[in-house]
């Protein structure tokens, strides 16, 4: 299981996102505080800022260095900077000199990819559920509402018997969110445990962060990647005073993010191949009577 504040670190990686860092050995006191200490106050000037590099545990605040005390260390800033929100930071908090990418801009890109780009590609978590049988209807609401789609129905008869599968199921539809609490609906037909016992049903999830297998945690760095590269680019073709770093040329982002598109297409079709293994399809259907 990875968190954001890991994988965004890997992505600044791949993209030799590699930031002077130093170390805030006394940081602001409260959210209104504007001066404190650095343990390396030479790499501190006035104009620049600086990106807190404590991720989601407070928000990753970027602070505008206002002006510089080399005698005591002491950097005086403005806090809040690039739209960031002041928060209370732990003493010997490590902050990074103006990153290429912010930890915002990282987070928007991870989750576009989730959002997006995994499930459209037939990549997602297997997420298992129990459904206990119903005496008096064949329709069962979705275990959840972020189920998306019905994989596989198996019950146990007895704990050391092997699971029977179920194939006479229908898939997820919508359903009257009054009728159906998760608002989506599936039929069965079978209860080979006879009057009684529990459904195990396996679905597919969009994926999150929290659910990501080391597979599709590498999809999500290139898909990233490539969106990263891809909103970037626009702001270096725009002229001479936006292109930022002068020795990439215009057109060299764009063509390194749809090499990481490539990569990540690459690997949806070969993830998606794996979990179509994991869970074959076996469905029949039934006439109502």
């Amino acid at each position: 299981m990875t968190t954001y504040p890991a994988i965004i670190k890997d992505i600044r990686r791949l993209l030799n996102d590699t930031p002077l860092e130093d170390q805030v050995t006394t940081a602001p006191t409260t959210t209104a505080g504007t001066t404190m200490v650095v343990a390396t106050i030479g790499a501190w000037r006035a104009g620049q800022w600086w990106e807190f590099q404590d991720g989601d545990a407070t928000g990753a605040e970027i602070v505008y260095v206002s002006s510089v005390e080399e005698s005591t260390s002491t950097p005086t800033v403005r806090r809040a900077f690039k739209g960031s929100t002041a928060v209370t930071h732990s003493n010997n908090a490590y902050a990074a000199q103006e990153p290429r990418f912010t930890y915002d801009k990282l987070k928007q890109a991870v989750d576009t990819a989730l959002d997006r780009d995994l499930y459209a590609n037939d990549v997602y978590a297997i997420t298992t559920h129990q459904v206990t049988y119903s005496t008096s209807s064949w329709a069962y609401p979705a275990p959840s509402a972020t189920c998306e789609r019905l994989l596989n129905i198996y019950q146990f008869p007895a704990d050391t018997d092997e699971p029977v599968p179920i194939v006479n199921f229908t898939p997820y539809t919508a359903g009257d969110a009054t009728l159906w609490a998760t608002g989506k609906r599936f039929s069965l037909y079978e209860n080979p445990a006879g009057t009684g016992g529990i459904y195990y049903v396996n679905c597919a999830h969009k994926p999150t962060i929290t659910t990501l297998s080391t597979a599709q945690e590498k999809l999500v760095h290139f898909k990233a990647a490539a969106y990263l590269l891809e909103w970037e680019e626009p702001r270096r073709a725009a002229g001479p005073a936006n292109q930022g770093d002068q020795t990439v040329r215009v057109g060299d982002q764009a063509r390194l993010g749809a090499y990481y598109n490539e990569q990540f297409m690459r690997g949806c079709r070969d993830e998606a191949a794996y979990l179509k293994r994991l869970t074959p399809s076996r469905r029949w259907f039934k006439r109502g009577t």
